[in-house]
C-alpha cells in the first residue's frame, strides 16, 4: 500500500505541474491575435571546434550577434515577414516574439558579409530553417549554433625578418573578384578575414632588404590547403622570415 500511495502522490504531482504549465501558456497567449503565434529563442552559441583555433582567440560575444527571423512563404501561409534584431541581447529583452503562423528561418550572425577583406572581424553564422509557428502556441528554439565562416589570413613577421628588412613592406591579400586588403606595418598583429573566397585567395607582397637600395620585385603566392582552394573555416598562417613567406593552412 505504501508503494501505491507513493505512486499516486507522484502522478498527482506530475499532473499538477502539467496543469500549471498549460495555464501559463494560456495566459501568455491571451493577447495573441488569430493566425499568430509566439517564438522564443533561448540562446545563440559559438562552435568552439574551429580547427585548432579556439573560440577565445576570436574574442567573440554571441550577445552582440544579429538575429534575423524570415518567413518561408507558401500557398497556405503567403505572408512575407522579416524581422531583424541588431543583437541577440536586444532580442532577449522580449520574452516572446509574436509572428504570423508559418515556417521561418532563424539566422544568427556576427556581422553582415562583405566582399573584401576586413581586419580582426571574423564572420560567424548559424541558422535553423524549419521553425514552425503555430496559432496561439509558443515555439521554443533552444539554440542557434554559429560556426566560423570566414577564411583567415594571419601574417606574422619574425624577429629575423624585422632585423633584415625595412618596415616599408607592402602586402595585399586578394580574392577571386579582385577585392583586396592591404597589410602594412600599421596592421602588424592583426588578422585578415575574407568572407568571399570564390576564385581563390592570393598574397601579393613587396619587401626591401636593409642592405639593398631597391626593393625586391613584387611577388605573388597562391594560398591553398593541400592543393585545394580556400574554403570557409580555413585559417592560414603566413610567416615571413626572409624575402619569401612560409605558409601553413589549419
Amino acid at each position: 500500500m505504501k508503494t501505491l500511495n507513493n505512486i499516486s502522490i507522484l502522478l498527482f504531482s506530475i499532473l499538477s505541474m502539467l496543469a500549471v504549465s498549460c495555464q501559463k501558456d494560456e495566459i501568455g497567449n491571451n493577447d495573441v491575435p488569430e493566425n499568430y503565434g509566439q517564438l522564443s529563442l533561448q540562446s545563440v552559441g559559438i562552435d568552439d571546434e574551429i580547427q585548432v583555433i579556439g573560440t577565445k582567440a576570436f574574442g567573440m560575444d554571441a550577445g552582440t550577434f544579429k538575429v534575423e527571423l524570415k518567413s518561408n512563404p507558401t500557398n497556405d501561409y503567403p505572408l512575407d515577414t522579416t524581422i531583424v534584431f541588431d543583437s541577440f541581447a536586444e532580442m532577449q529583452k522580449k520574452d516572446f516574439i509574436v509572428l504570423p503562423v508559418g515556417t521561418y528561418t532563424v539566422k544568427a550572425y556576427s556581422r553582415d558579409k562583405v566582399e573584401g577583406g576586413v581586419f580582426d572581424s571574423p564572420y560567424f553564422y548559424g541558422e535553423n530553417n524549419n521553425v514552425v509557428i503555430l496559432e496561439k502556441k509558443i515555439t521554443t528554439v533552444p539554440a542557434i549554433t554559429c560556426t566560423f565562416q570566414s577564411v583567415a589570413v594571419d601574417i606574422k613577421l619574425t624577429t629575423s625578418f624585422n632585423l633584415l628588412f625595412e618596415d616599408s613592406y607592402l602586402m595585399k591579400v586578394i580574392n577571386g573578384k579582385g577585392k583586396e586588403c592591404t597589410f602594412t606595418k600599421e596592421n602588424n598583429g592583426q588578422v585578415i578575414y575574407f568572407d568571399d573566397v570564390d576564385g581563390g585567395l592570393k598574397l601579393e607582397y613587396t619587401v626591401k632588404a636593409k642592405d639593398l637600395s631597391n626593393a625586391y620585385p613584387t611577388r605573388t603566392k597562391e594560398l591553398t590547403k593541400k592543393g585545394q582552394a580556400p574554403a570557409p573555416n580555413d585559417y592560414y598562417i603566413v610567416e615571413f622570415t626572409g624575402e619569401n613567406p612560409d605558409t601553413k593552412a589549419l
